[in-house]
């Protein structure tokens, strides 16, 4: 008999990360996906009827705000009517918006750890194709692996050296039944993060934003070594890259049930 829950995960947690080809790929497109948002909210889908709910929502709204800070003794903070996120422009010295910028950003715990990639235990009620899928920190999936396996426990090693932080998940997939299991990957080495795949790029604006579940903001997780609960702080560092331009990095506070705004400025070589 196999264990009830099938699935299990532990983090490679050392100081020294792993080497390995590239396993996810790509990034997010730039602006503000819905894919941002939890699924099933307002904020998430994009047939007519919810994107005209939204946008006469955002009409009442506003007009109720106009009203409102129309009056002195009843100043009106427009960040209110935003969801919870991280809204960010980048520009140049001369207040120029720079596209095209990676975003990476180091979270912090209550304790310190370096994770570069993770161990998926998985087990097979009966012999079946099994499709092992990962999902980035926005929800876009990849399938890393699909065989035909025999009952009992298996094995799968994740090395995510060349992914950015944040939070991912694991898919295990059967005919017959599906789990998902939550992993993260953290190096607070800037020089390390320079190099890999960004987590989101800004627009032809400057502009870029990344809800506060993407970010993990509250979130709590287990992982191997020690084998004590983490909760991700409120508190993170913005790391900025770009070709010509000094990589930037400032660390910000982020409250984790409103929206917060950041102009951040590079320097050009």
């Amino acid at each position: 008999m196999l264990m009830k829950k099938a699935i299990h995960i532990e983090s490679i947690a050392k100081t020294k990360s792993l080497s390995c080809p590239q396993i996810l790929s790509g990034h997010p497109p730039t602006g503000f996906p819905t894919k941002h948002f939890p699924k099933g909210s307002l904020w998430d889908g994009n047939d007519k009827l919810t994107v005209f709910l939204r946008s006469l929502i955002a009409i009442l709204v506003l007009t109720s705000a106009y009203g409102l800070a129309g009056c002195n003794d009843n100043p009106f903070d427009y960040d209110e009517l935003l969801p919870p996120a991280l809204f960010v422009q980048v520009v140049d010295e001369n207040n120029k918006p720079i596209p095209n910028v990676g975003f990476h950003y180091i979270f912090y715990c209550n304790q310190d750890f370096i994770s570069r990639g993770a161990i998926l235990f998985y087990g097979v009620e009966n012999p079946d194709t099994v499709t092992l899928k990962i999902y980035d920190p926005f929800g876009y999936k990849k399938v890393i692996e699909k065989k035909y396996l025999q009952a009992g426990y298996h094995t799968y090693e994740y090395n995510g050296t060349t992914a950015t932080n944040g939070v991912y998940e694991f898919e295990y997939a059967t005919s017959t039944t599906s789990e998902r299991i939550k992993f993260y990957l953290r190096t607070d080495n800037v020089p390390e993060l320079e190099s890999m795949t960004p987590l989101i790029i800004s627009d032809s604006k400057g502009e870029l934003a990344v809800s506060n579940d993407v970010l993990g903001i509250g979130q709590s997780f287990v992982i191997t070594w020690p084998p004590d609960g983490y909760i991700i702080g409120n508190t993170i560092t913005v790391v900025l890259v770009k070709n010509g331009y000094q990589t930037f990095t400032e660390t910000i506070t982020i409250d984790k049930n409103k929206a917060s705004r950041h102009t951040f400025r590079m320097k050009s070589y």
